[in-house]
């Protein structure tokens, strides 16, 4: 993919209002791993604080600036990594670097992690947020597809040698990554659970006669074990609202 900078609503929003807050003092763009680990060693060095971001979604707040942080801040972009290391058809394994996504979708396959965020959001953060999709019930939550992770820390790398979905040996570091938004280190790339494209989708819809009957169905679904990708119920302030805020194509 080639390099894209994303301007989100709320980064709109607090420009066309004066209301910008502190910003970074410096943004950098690794191309590698090894870039990486000399941006860390060297704010390390001098004592500046790294926010990592990935597509910068940042439905958190978790790229915003802290207000009363006494030291340099480093905006540490990595939008450049955004290659597929390899795919394995075989045993249908996918290793990426932090920024890679829809680049699957090209070569016939999918993850299936697919958040409201699916557009900008990328691998690193998936992994650094604990993230969950609208699919999960099909392919579960980005926990159950990630293999294998790379972290760089201002200490080293944190990473297994042995790529395989599980470990009976030790404590499972996978579970220190995921959800550390940031805080220990930075994602440069993971493992994932790929999977072929499907044939066909189909979509559907029905109307419930209150709210309760809707959740009612949901549960009958799960008693019976036959879920789909995806389910969604939403009452009709929320469906209004949906439907209010469609582009016109005409």
């Amino acid at each position: 993919l080639p390099f894209i900078v994303f301007f989100l609503v709320h980064d709109i929003v607090k420009l066309r209002s004066g209301v910008v807050g502190r910003i970074p003092d410096i943004v950098v763009w690794p191309a590698s791993e090894d870039q990486v680990v000399e941006i860390i060693e060297g704010a390390k060095k001098y004592d500046v604080a790294i926010i990592p971001i990935g597509g910068g979604t940042s439905v958190s707040g978790a790229l915003e600036c802290p207000k009363y942080e006494a030291r340099s801040i480093c905006s540490l972009d990595m939008s450049i990594m955004n290659k597929i290391i390899y795919i394995d058809e075989e045993n249908l394994l996918c290793r990426a670097q932090a920024t890679f996504f829809l680049l699957l979708n090209e070569k016939g396959f999918t993850c299936g992690h697919e958040p409201d965020s699916v557009e900008f959001s990328t691998l690193g953060g998936w992994v650094a947020t604990r993230a969950s999709g609208m699919k999960k019930n099909k392919y579960g939550n980005i926990e159950d597809l990630l293999v294998h992770v790379t972290l760089i820390t201002p200490q080293g790398y944190i990473r297994r040698q042995c790529q395989v979905p599980r470990m009976s040996s030790g404590p499972d570091l996978h579970q220190v990554v995921l959800g550390s938004e940031g805080i220990l280190g930075v994602v440069t790339e993971a493992t994932i659970k790929i999977f072929p494209k499907p044939e066909v989708k189909k979509y559907g819809s029905l109307i419930f006669p209150t709210f309760r009957h809707g959740v009612n169905f949901f549960r009958e679904v799960a008693r019976q074990h036959c879920e789909c990708a995806s389910l969604r119920l939403v009452d009709n302030e929320q469906f209004s609202m949906g439907q209010a805020m469609k582009i016109d194509d005409g």
